[in-house]
Order: structure tokens, then C-alpha cells, then sequence
């Protein structure tokens, strides 16, 4: 009994260490907005969503560089976060939104949807 409880652990989490994170939902705007800027400069997604909440500007070969803007939305308890790495090039690698709590999905698209032209990455 005790070597099948381990197992059963050690199993599940094997299981959560393989998944992958879920696929961000392109029908929200403000995620859309936010990922407009994959392969574009930090500078200028910077320049778009201002200075960031956190930033490691030291991009190696070996390490991605990071922003990381947290938005709050006026008279609500919600957080939205938008994480970028990029690369030695200042290229933006990968964009990843979420939202705080994460049962209120959509809430930043509707809370920001003023801001959402000047934070999408024009063509």
C-alpha cells in the first residue's frame, strides 16, 4: 500500500511536470494586443505599453532577457500581467498574458479596451 501511494504520486507528478501551459485565447483582445508584439523590439513594445513593472535588460546567448508590465484596472481587486522574453537581438521571443485571479479570463480586454489600439503592434 505505501509503495503504490508513492508510485501514484510520483506518477501524477511526472504527469504535471510533461503538460504543457494551455494555449493563450486569441479572442480576448487585450491578449491579442499583448501578442502582436512576438517578433518585434523591446523597445518598442516598451515604447507602446511604458516602462515596465520589471525588467532584466541582460539578454545572453544563454538566458532570454524579460519585461514584465502588472496592470490593474481602476476599482477592481484583478491584476493582468504581461510577461515578453526576448532575445540578444532585443527581439521579442515569446509573450505570455494572465490574469489575477485567473476565474475572472476576459476581464482585462474589457477593463482596458481604451488602451488596446496604442498597446497592439501596428503592421
Amino acid at each position: 500500500m505505501k509503495y503504490t501511494v508513492l508510485l501514484t504520486m510520483l506518477a501524477l507528478l511526472t504527469l504535471a511536470a510533461c503538460s504543457t501551459p494551455p494555449e493563450p485565447n486569441m479572442d480576448d483582445p487585450f491578449v491579442r494586443a499583448a501578442h502582436s508584439w512576438q517578433g518585434a523590439s523591446i523597445d518598442d513594445m516598451i515604447a507602446a505599453w511604458g516602462q515596465p513593472n520589471r525588467l532584466n535588460r541582460n539578454a545572453r546567448a544563454d538566458r532570454e532577457g524579460a519585461a514584465e508590465w502588472g496592470l490593474f484596472p481602476p476599482g477592481t481587486r484583478e491584476r493582468c500581467v504581461v510577461s515578453a522574453s526576448f532575445d540578444t537581438n532585443r527581439t521579442v521571443t515569446n509573450v505570455r498574458v494572465r490574469e489575477i485571479p485567473e476565474s475572472r479570463q476576459g476581464q482585462c480586454g474589457r477593463n482596458f479596451a481604451n488602451r488596446l489600439d496604442e498597446w497592439t503592434r501596428q503592421p
